[in-house]
């Protein structure tokens, strides 16, 4: 394809949470842009709570730029986590007449009302993409496109892992330790249940260490460091009490999780509730192991353990060691040609 001259393209506007925090969907938007970037001009509406100068947070109330944003753009791309704030973005868009496109990536949080609201409101998008068919049973729209969230990492353009990591993740390959790795945007509960799980990753570390005598680590990245400050108490005490502090890192910071899942034998998603997780995708993505909970369904490459079984998911962790020679074949079928193609012929289709 060739590369259209700037005053040609036509011009996009993505909606939603970008990094920092880092999390599923910042991460979306932001290989979405990444691989549109030469078909596209575009431009951004940020809705973390965390303002950068350089882009426009719909947090900030400047009604006026926010409309101006709306008006520039012929394409309204939205990826919206807020109920509200995909209302008011679905409803200027058709106000002001431009193509709209809605992914939702989740219904975690949403009740049974705002569940009919978005409902409601989606049927002034134009395409509507939901990530899993959990969501479209959920929500009654007219003809969504499921399709998952995943869009093939750039491991060239991901950023390298901080120098005390990679040396804390050879001190483990040094002592032949079968490396383990989750992660979470954020510590936080879910229905006071642990949202991503990191309580029964670590004792289920705890077990096959002490009591398996099995050699493995344990890497728990936290994405955000506005977390539950009681949750990481208990995850330090934990690993404290069970004599952990050589076997498992916890660190809170914003890193390629997928240089961490490269470096990994085996990869955890032990959430108590889900969309259609990035992490899962990039584990098969880069062949490796992935474990996750039953909460939704998963793609078939993943294995699967009870959710918050912690004797489970330490069952599924030891029957996939290395040493038990039962890896398994992950045939990719991600092409970033694909994501490309298929990103393009919704945006240029129905033109008016």
């Amino acid at each position: 394809m060739r590369e259209t001259a700037m005053n040609d393209k036509k011009k996009l506007l993505l909606i939603g949470p970008l990094p920092e925090p880092i999390g599923g969907v910042s991460i979306h938007i932001a290989r979405l842009s990444d691989l549109l970037k030469n078909q596209f001009a575009i431009k951004y509406i940020d809705e973390s709570p965390n303002n950068k100068p350089e882009i426009f947070n719909i947090r900030s109330l400047n009604i006026l730029k926010y409309i101006k944003l709306i008006l520039w753009a012929d394409i309204v791309h939205i990826h919206s986590g807020v109920t509200l704030f995909r209302i008011l973005h679905l409803t200027l868009s058709k106000l002001f007449r431009r193509k709209t496109i809605v992914t939702m990536h989740s219904l975690s949080h949403q009740t049974p009302t705002l569940i009919k609201i978005n409902s409601l409101f989606l049927k002034l998008a134009d395409t509507i993409i939901l990530v899993s068919k959990e969501i479209q049973n959920s929500l009654k729209v007219p003809s969504p496109i499921i399709k998952e969230a995943f869009i093939p990492p750039s491991m060239e353009n991901e950023p390298e892992i901080p120098q005390h990591i990679t040396q804390w993740i050879k001190h483990q390959k040094d002592k032949q330790r079968t490396i383990i790795s989750a992660n979470a945007s954020k510590i936080t509960l879910h229905h006071n249940v642990d949202l991503y799980g990191f309580d029964l990753c670590i004792e289920s570390i705890a077990h096959l260490i002490n009591v398996l005598k099995v050699n493995v680590c344990l890497i728990l990245i936290i994405g955000s460091k506005k977390n539950s400050v009681d949750l990481l108490e208990k995850y330090n005490t934990a690993i404290e009490l069970h004599d952990l502090k050589d076997s498992v890192l916890l660190s809170i910071e914003n890193i390629s999780f997928a240089r961490i899942i490269s470096a990994s034998d085996i990869v955890l998603r032990p959430t108590c509730t889900d969309g259609d997780a990035l992490t899962i995708r990039e584990a098969i993505f880069l062949n490796k192991k992935i474990i996750a909970s039953d909460v939704v369904k998963r793609p078939p490459e993943t294995i699967i353990f009870k959710n918050r079984d912690t004797k489970d998911l330490c069952t599924k962790i030891y029957d996939n060691l290395p040493r038990t020679n039962t890896s398994i074949s992950n045939e990719v079928t991600y092409t970033t040609e694909d994501y490309l193609e298929f990103y393009e012929n919704i945006y240029n289709s129905n033109e008016t």
